[in-house]
Order: structure tokens, then sequence, then C-alpha cells
């Protein structure tokens, strides 16, 4: 009895993500915290496999790994933000006289979430 090559593409997929989640140690319902876990998942894996410090991945949402939020600022500095204050999980950016404020969580130990007030 012979397996179809379906069958085994969808085998395959299944142990590659099961690696995934195993390798970098993120617990399956973290990823389901904000909604669709694929957008969340592929930042995840654009911060490990490539330069980048910080990634968006919605349109008010980034991630970066956990640490000081410098690339946060640097980023929002691309952008014309500039840091003003930062009170508790609430970070405050301006620019042109207007206020950003950036809410951050932790999605995992190893992950930073930031979401911005409104899309930029």
């Amino acid at each position: 009895m012979t397996v179809s090559r379906r069958k085994k593409t969808v085998i395959l997929v299944l142990i590659v993500l099961a690696l995934v989640v195993a390798i970098f140690n993120i617990k399956i319902l973290y990823l389901f915290q904000e909604g669709n876990p694929f957008p969340v998942l592929w930042g995840i894996i654009k911060l490990e496999f490539t330069d980048a410090n910080i990634v968006p991945f919605a349109k008010d949402k980034l991630i970066q790994k956990d640490g000081p939020e410098t690339p946060l600022t640097d980023y929002l500095a691309e952008r014309g933000y500039t840091f003003k204050d930062r009170l508790g999980a609430g970070i405050f950016y301006t620019k042109d006289n207007n206020d950003l404020l950036v809410k951050a969580r932790m999605l995992t130990r190893y992950y930073v979430v930031y979401e911005l007030e409104h899309p930029l």
C-alpha cells in the first residue's frame, strides 16, 4: 500500500512545523494570542533567520526579541518619531506635536510585541 504524494507533503509540513515549534521553544497557544498565528510565526522566523531586529507583522503590531526597546525607537525614528517618555508598559513617541502610544507586552519570554495606537 503506497502513501500518496499529497499525504507525504502534509506529513512533512506537520513535522517541519513541529520542529520549528520545538526548536524555538514556542508554545503554540502563545501564537494564538494575536489572532491568526501565521503572521506572528512569520515575524518570528524573520527575526531568527535575518538580520532584522524588529519586524512588523500586522498594520499596527511589531515583534522583536526580548531586550531594550532600542530597535523600536530606531524603527520609529526612521518614520520621524522621537522618544518622549515611558510609563510602565506604555511608551510614548512624538511627531509634529502628535503623540503615539505604543503598548509593550511579552509574547513569550523570548519575544516582545509592540501594539501601536494607530498604524503608521
